[in-house]
Parts: structure tokens; C-alpha cells; sequence
């Protein structure tokens, strides 16, 4: 029977490969308990456990941009869920502490654009999107 540290390293390495609590848990057959035990108990296997979070995390980054980059019917929602991942401050998802009684941004923009050149500016470039073929520049996919 393995010793208590190399149950640990079992299932940490059947977590870096099926990315899944419950998947390594019925790989190794070490219960869920044990693991969040070891986790609670451990410093030294959350850490390990974490380092294989952030491998696996990895692995299936690999794979998507291997999608995004070789595959020319690549679906938008993966560019999308990429975009998220790689720059949280433009694409990420709203903060937690979101207020939706404040000003949006472009109430903003619209009480400090009360020049007509920035307003005249602001619907050209918004135009443009609208009727562009291509307006991120991803071109036709070659």
C-alpha cells in the first residue's frame, strides 16, 4: 500500500490530467474528503496541488490557441474566452464591486463631449465600425 505522501503525488498527478477533483479522486480512488483534508493540512500539497492547477490551466491554454491559430473555422467564442484569460482589464468580466447606479462610460464621454469636433469624431469612428467588414482586423482567416 503507498505511504500518505505518495497518495498525494498520485493524485496530483491524476489531477494534472483530468483537471478535475472528481476525476482524480476515481483515478486514484482517494475520496474528496482526503484531498480537502490534505489541502486544509498541508501547505506543502496545496502548493503542489495549485502548481498542478496551473499546469493543467496550461494544457488546455496549449490546446485552445493551437484552435485559435491552426483552425480556420475556429469558433468566436474560444478568440473570446482567450481574450479574457490574456487581458482581464479590457475583456474581463465586470468587477464584483460593479455599481450599476454610476455613470457608464459613455454617459460619461457624452457629458464631457459637448464640442462638436468630439462628437463629430466619436460617430465617424462608431460608423466605421458599424460598416466595416472586418473592424478587430482578423482578417479572412489565412
Amino acid at each position: 500500500m503507498p505511504t500518505r505522501d505518495e497518495r498525494k503525488a498520485l493524485f496530483i498527478k491524476a489531477f494534472k490530467k483530468t483537471g478535475s477533483i472528481k476525476g482524480a479522486s476515481e483515478k486514484t480512488k482517494i475520496g474528496r474528503r482526503t484531498h480537502y483534508d490534505w489541502l486544509a493540512s498541508d501547505p506543502e500539497y496545496k502548493q503542489e496541488f495549485e502548481d498542478g492547477r496551473a499546469d493543467f490551466a496550461e494544457s488546455v491554454e496549449d490546446v485552445m490557441f493551437k484552435r485559435i491559430f491552426n483552425d480556420p473555422k475556429c469558433h468566436h467564442v474560444l478568440i473570446i474566452f482567450a481574450l479574457k484569460g490574456l487581458m482581464r482589464d479590457k475583456y474581463g468580466d465586470r468587477p464584483t464591486d460593479f455599481n450599476p447606479n454610476e455613470p457608464s462610460v459613455w454617459d460619461k464621454l457624452n457629458e464631457i463631449s459637448d464640442k462638436p469636433k468630439i462628437k463629430k469624431a466619436a460617430r465617424v469612428i462608431a460608423d466605421e465600425l458599424r460598416t466595416a467588414d472586418d473592424p478587430l482586423g482578423f482578417g479572412d482567416g489565412e
